[in-house]
């Protein structure tokens, strides 16, 4: 049986959810037939086996990481790291430890994102309501299409992947700020970009320090005036919220 074919800005571990869906077996019964064991840990946007997952595909493990997974956007923004997150054939806890996300979600609960107004448009062009991979970057809190808050979803479990687990039409949706729908552009362009050339770092750093120069964030010799920076982002992400 193979994976549900992707559907338009779907994650890959919608799609696990969806085939975990229309398996008619328990949940460890298809998490053994995907990846051989009934008790693996499916990461809802750095997902990980994906030379296993690939098995049931038509496409490429290096594809399915870049289009279906949000672990390019983290090599980009972690250079030192990005030999780890880019490798199809590590596991999830090296990735996840590579990701540094233990460093800025603290004891949050990990959960999957939804719109409520894409979710009743997916359910009427394809007959089912999907995980979008752009809604799951951390800090991103609204959909920039319909300009409205994003509904979090606490995954219920270790394995993380649930069939029943699909988002929810129903819920009740609300207008977010401009500041927020104008992040959620950014990284979904920045999105875009990654997956259309290889990222180069040189050319990000330059580009981020010109930048710094125009908005006065850097001193006579070049320093990054770090305090400054800090404060700016701590409001930017009170503002996000």
């Amino acid at each position: 049986m193979h994976l549900p074919i992707v559907l338009p800005g779907e994650s890959l571990f919608s799609r696990i959810s969806r085939y975990v869906a229309l398996c008619e077996c328990t949940l460890e019964q298809a998490l053994e037939q995907l990846l051989g064991d009934g008790k693996a840990s499916i990461h809802p946007y750095l997902t990980s086996s994906l030379k296993v997952v690939g098995l049931f595909t038509d496409e490429s493990p290096q594809g399915l990481l870049l289009n279906q997974t949000l672990r390019p956007l983290f090599a980009y923004y972690l250079p030192q790291y990005s030999s780890v997150i880019g490798n199809v054939s590590v596991s999830s806890n090296d990735i996840i430890r590579a990701s540094q996300l233990s460093t800025f979600r603290g004891k949050e609960h990990l959960s999957v994102k939804h719109c409520p107004m894409c979710a009743k448009d997916d359910l009427y062009h394809f007959g089912v309501a999907y995980w979008h991979l752009n809604h799951q970057v951390p800090g991103v809190e609204a959909c920039f299409k319909h300009k409205i808050w994003l509904v979090h979803n606490e995954l219920p479990n270790r394995n993380h992947v649930n069939g029943k687990l699909l988002p929810d039409v129903g819920r009740e949706s609300t207008y977010c700020n401009d500041l927020a729908r104008e992040f959620a552009q950014f990284v979904s362009t920045q999105i875009q970009n990654l997956k259309a050339k290889k990222p180069s770092y040189e050319v990000l750093c330059n580009a981020y320090l010109k930048q710094l120069g125009i908005n006065g964030s850097l001193t006579l010799s070049g320093r990054v005036k770090r305090k400054i920076i800090t404060k700016e982002l701590f409001e930017l992400s009170e503002a996000l919220f």
